[in-house]
């Protein structure tokens, strides 16, 4: 869900150290998608720069001291040895400790891309960092997820605080140390900042950019299909929204203030893929009410239509990454303790062995919340969320009216409402947006639906 719809050495500034580094390499076979998408402007994959894996070197150096300090080294926690040797006939003894200090050994070059195979190995170097020190402030996965989702301007502090309620802290103190890290090549700083527009980057919680200093803009590659891309940001921050640790304790629904429980954890569907329908049902509603390219007949409305439509608000590179995100937010995290770079790796290549798996688990993750009841199957149970988040009840005869009590445009984070002000998008356009993208997921899916729209 978007803000609203419109070299030598390796030295760092850290005050903790990094752990050894070993070398991960992980290399997909990337599969072109058989599946319906949209067609978009070509991605093209680009080296990004080159990292350095490191590992710490311990040599040793022996310090002499003056014999009338030993006791004084000695109480300062060191061992001291004596080291005898002769001068002619004349026996002398030397007082020394030992000293050791690390240095970071390159130990090897790595090539760094715009695509996820590159991305899982700098999430397990943002993850390391996580792991250790005084700046940490939350858990790893909440460090790395905050980190990242921190650069955009969209989903931090300057939101209205809707994103800290949501997905909790960002970790500001972690934050400010990891982007003094100075690497030799590609800092993690520079990598996760690529992904990000200037006019979007969060100078609030992130250094202060120099005069004149810009970056080279980057789309991560959709390994499913080279042509579209996922948008990074947007995913990281669906990520961290959907995850369901994030140390997001509360949500405002009207006036009241509830947790996240299973009854209202429809707020993790609008921080990614429900808010983004909605928004895309402002949308519709703008273009309908300005007469610009607005589909006359919407009773044979495509939802490649919606993914497809230039400068859109639910764009491919949203849709991929609400999908990826929500998957691995709902069927890895929230199920296992591995990191998110583990789990991103094992989704992955799920996505690798089987490119309709990126529908299929998410029909599997979307219905496993409670907040919604219905009886009639997986399958069946989306349709109903995706009605019901468009604010329309889908009845079991097929038939559909307005949602009573419409709790969830309620939560006070701005989406249906937001074009308008006053009231939601035409029911016509809702219905039929609901309609084409449940149509489009479940057919992806290989999933018939259980109720004939």
């Amino acid at each position: 869900m978007r803000k609203s719809l419109y070299e030598t050495d390796f030295r760092f500034y850290f005050e903790f150290e990094r752990q050894k580094v070993i070398p991960l390499i992980f290399v997909y076979p990337i599969v072109a998608s058989a599946l319906c998408v949209p067609t978009g402007t070509s991605s093209q994959s680009e080296v990004l720069g080159h990292f350095a894996e490191v590992e710490d070197v311990s040599q040793a150096t022996e310090i002499d001291i003056n014999p009338a300090n030993v006791d004084i080294v000695e109480k300062a926690g060191r061992t001291v040895n004596t080291r005898f040797w002769l001068d002619g006939s004349q026996p002398h003894y030397d007082y020394y400790y030992t000293a050791s200090h690390n240095y970071g050994k390159i130990i090897a070059i790595r090539q760094i891309r715009n695509d996820v195979d590159s991305l899982i190995f700098m999430m397990k170097q943002l993850g390391k960092d996580a792991n250790v020190g005084s700046y940490k402030t939350l858990d790893e996965r909440n460090t790395v997820l905050g980190y990242v989702r921190s650069f955009s301007d969209n989903y931090t502090y300057s939101s209205n605080d809707e994103w800290t309620r949501v997905a909790g802290d960002i970790g500001r103190k972690f934050i400010t140390a990891e982007d003094q890290v100075n690497s030799h090549g590609l800092s993690l700083y520079n990598y996760f900042r690529s992904f990000v527009k200037p006019s979007l980057y969060n100078s609030y919680d992130h250094r202060a950019l120099n005069s004149g200093e810009s970056w080279q803009i980057s789309f991560l590659i959709d390994p499913l299909d080279h042509s579209h891309s996922i948008d990074l940001p947007h995913f990281f921050a669906s990520l961290d929204g959907v995850y369901g640790d994030t140390g997001a304790a509360l949500v405002s629904v009207g006036d009241i203030s509830v947790g996240v429980t299973s009854q209202t954890s429809f707020v993790r569907d609008l921080v990614s893929w429900a808010g983004d329908l909605q928004q895309e049902a402002n949308a519709l509603q703008y273009l309908r009410d300005k007469n610009d390219d607005f589909p006359t007949d919407l009773s044979s409305f495509d939802f490649s239509q919606t993914l497809s439509r230039e400068n859109g608000s639910f764009s491919y590179s949203d849709f991929s990454a609400d999908l990826d995100s929500f998957s691995i937010a709902k069927g890895y995290l929230d199920v296992s303790s591995e990191a998110i770079s583990d789990a991103m790796e094992d989704y992955y290549s799920h996505l690798e062995a089987n490119p309709q798996n990126r529908f299929i688990e998410f029909l599997t993750n979307v219905p496993s919340d409670n907040w919604c009841e219905c009886s009639n199957g997986s399958a069946g149970k989306f349709e109903k969320m995706a009605f019901n988040l468009l604010a329309l009840n889908l009845k079991d005869d097929g038939t559909v009216e307005e949602l009573a009590s419409d709790i969830y445009s309620s939560v006070k984070f701005a989406i249906m409402k937001g074009y308008s002000g006053t009231h939601n998008p035409d029911k016509d356009i809702r219905y039929y947006l609901a309609k084409s993208f449940v149509v489009y997921v479940a057919s992806n899916a290989g999933e018939s639906l259980e109720i004939s729209l």
